[in-house]
């Protein structure tokens, strides 16, 4: 969900002085903002900030009066219906005094080499060596390569360069900003200072994320590309239907190469758990168990496959019936 909402805002945003209904599309914006915030934190503080970054590319006329009414529509729906939350979050926060540290922060962080492994199987498996294990987060090659075609094809367009423009910065700004600590420009990390002067940043702790964006930017790109590679083709070889049912072809197997040149894992299925059959231990570790102490869940989880945390998901599932804290590594 939140992903279709963070697609849709670079197709609305460069025609906002082009709408009719400014106040509606303001509002239409608004709404997918806040539902991303809520949707997951993370990628709400993300979306403002890559906003702040980069939406200014986007406007053709900065005069425009539909604009500024769809802008202002958009800052009082965020403002509506995530101030409370935002402010009311920043209250408790800073009465409990909670800053990630850099140790944390710089272990939750991206590195150059994990965007060389896409997290699935991959039709072209190249850069798994450099890659750290478990810190995929490529979108896939054939989406690169076509996202890099896009930008010198959006580019020698007058019409698509600002949007291309919008959807490159993104992809760069997002890249760096999901390395956390571990971008240095010389000596100087830029998030340490960020994360002092924007409100959250500092709470932030799955910086990687921030690939979230930089993978949606690039899918965004694949496309346009084999869209435009294809209206280019139609246009030339209008008087070629022979041509034209072959160029169709390509672009075709071109758009899902790119689709399904990543696919999900096989999925493990495990069996439920039940609660019925172990109702006498859950009503034994209630009882037994002083106020105040938690019960402590063995095996630890010896590695992260989603496999090695099946018991210890079972005893969180059991906790909810009998209510005790665990500690489980």
């Amino acid at each position: 969900m939140t992903g279709v909402q963070t697609c849709a805002l670079p197709i609305y945003l460069p025609d906002l002085a082009r709408w009719p209904t400014a106040l509606a599309r303001g509002i239409e914006i608004g709404a997918a903002i806040s539902l991303t915030f809520h949707s997951c934190g993370h990628h709400g503080l993300f979306l403002g900030l890559l906003a702040v970054a980069t939406c200014w590319l986007l406007p053709r006329r900065w005069l425009d009066r539909r604009l500024w009414i769809s802008f202002l529509a958009a800052c009082i729906v965020v403002a509506v219906t995530v101030g409370p939350f935002a402010i009311h979050m920043t209250r408790v926060m800073k009465a409990h005094n909670f800053v990630r540290t850099d140790a944390l922060i710089g272990s939750l962080s991206g590195m150059p080499q994990d965007y060389l492994v896409a997290p699935g199987a991959q039709l072209i498996e190249w850069g798994s060596k450099w890659a750290r294990p478990y810190w995929y987060l490529s979108p896939g090659w054939i989406k690169l390569v076509l996202a890099s075609v896009a930008i010198g094809l959006g580019l020698s367009r007058r019409r698509t360069r600002r949007v291309t423009l919008f959807l490159t910065l993104t992809v760069g700004v997002s890249f760096a900003m999901s390395l956390g600590t571990n971008l240095k420009l010389g000596s100087w990390q830029p998030w340490p200072v960020m994360a002092k002067y924007v409100p959250g940043l500092g709470q932030v702790r799955n910086v990687f994320r921030f690939a979230f964006f930089t993978q949606i930017a690039v899918v965004i790109m694949a496309a346009q590309a084999v869209w435009w590679t294809w209206l280019r083709l139609r246009l030339k070889l209008r008087h070629q239907p022979s041509c034209r049912r072959i160029a169709w072809i390509g672009c075709f197997v071109l758009t899902a190469a790119f689709a399904f040149e990543v696919r999900p894992y096989r999925i493990m299925v495990g069996g439920a758990p039940n609660e019925v059959a172990n109702a006498a231990w859950i009503d034994f570790v209630k009882q037994q168990t002083p106020d105040g102490s938690a019960v402590l869940c063995l095996p630890y989880p010896k590695a992260y496959e989603c496999r090695d945390f099946e018991v210890t998901t079972r005893w969180m599932y059991y906790g909810t019936f009998h209510g005790k804290p665990l500690v489980n590594g």
